[in-house]
């Protein structure tokens, strides 16, 4: 949909890079937000008034074929983690071609995205369907995330909205919601035993690497450094992953994140995995959301 320089519709712009990405710039009376079109990766959201940024980008991460940028909201499909099969972790969506179809009007303004079906791409997946994904740039950021199987046969589903959040130190935050909620710990290697979360989850030198299982939310992060509460609703799912390589672990990151950025951001994710996992009939269709929300402390 048009060249770059193009306006959409109000308040938006499409805006090419050096390095072959397109972004889509998106203004309201309520939020801006920027989006990688070729990725579908929200790479920032702020409502009018808020200092900071809602989301946390790398230092060091950058447009590169066939990666994405860490940070932002990259998209994890048609599996979350490890593919058993030897594929890509966190499957191709990511790291594949979308097209822009068309956004919104303001206020709430509003893009959706298709991935471009490329034989290339579905070469490893051999499963017909369709991949939306709808963008709101409003007083909330929201996204949703819809999957349609156009096989004649059913297949699993596992996804995710892997958020990096920005935050003022991750040692000091603390993410609310999930007291008393069962949670496998992947920080702990194999085999990983069921854990019960006790208080509020916080982040320390070490990673943290944990999957939540039927936890419904609403989720809330109080950031006293940057004084701000982020709330966290989930469409679509009821289990979330919780992760910070910390100063441990981000050394394994070192082309996308800078030692000091393990500090600056916990990814609080919403995913359908683990005990979610989904199966898809024919002409059935799965849709994964969350919305996103600044308050003051």
């Amino acid at each position: 949909m048009g060249d770059a320089g193009e306006t959409l519709c109000a308040g938006a712009r499409l805006v090419a890079t050096a390095a072959g990405d397109l972004l889509a710039r998106i203004e309201t009376p309520l939020a801006e937000a920027l989006v990688s079109v070729r990725r579908a990766q929200v790479l920032a959201y702020r409502p009018r008034g808020c200092a900071e940024d809602l989301l946390f980008v790398g230092s060091r991460t950058a447009f590169r074929p066939g990666r994405e940028r860490m940070g932002g909201v990259p998209l994890c499909w048609p599996w979350f983690g490890v593919d058993p099969d030897g594929g890509p972790i966190h499957g191709f969506a990511r790291t594949a071609d979308w097209r822009l179809l068309d956004c919104a009007p303001q206020p709430d303004g509003a893009v959706r995205l298709r991935l471009v079906p490329e034989p290339a791409t579905f070469a490893a997946w051999p499963h017909p369907c369709a991949l939306l994904l709808e963008i709101r740039v409003g007083a909330t950021l929201g996204l949703m995330l819809e999957t349609r199987n156009e096989a004649d046969h059913p297949w699993t589903l596992s996804q995710g909205l892997h958020t990096y959040l920005r935050v003022g130190a991750s040692d000091r935050v603390r993410l609310h919601g999930l007291d008393g909620r069962c949670y496998l710990d992947k920080a702990r290697g194999a085999p990983v035993a069921p854990c019960r979360q006790q208080g509020p989850v916080s982040a320390g030198g070490e990673e943290v690497n944990r999957i939540y299982l039927d936890a419904p939310g609403p989720l809330w992060l109080d950031d006293p450094v940057l004084g701000r509460r982020i709330r966290v609703r989930a469409r679509g799912s009821r289990t979330w992953v919780v992760w910070n390589p910390g100063a441990t672990e981000i050394h394994r990151f070192a082309d996308d994140l800078a030692p000091e950025d393990a500090r600056r951001f916990l990814c609080v994710e919403t995913v359908n995995t683990a005990s979610e996992t989904l199966n898809l009939a024919p002409g059935a269709a799965s849709r994964i959301g969350a919305d996103y929300q600044i308050e003051t402390l």
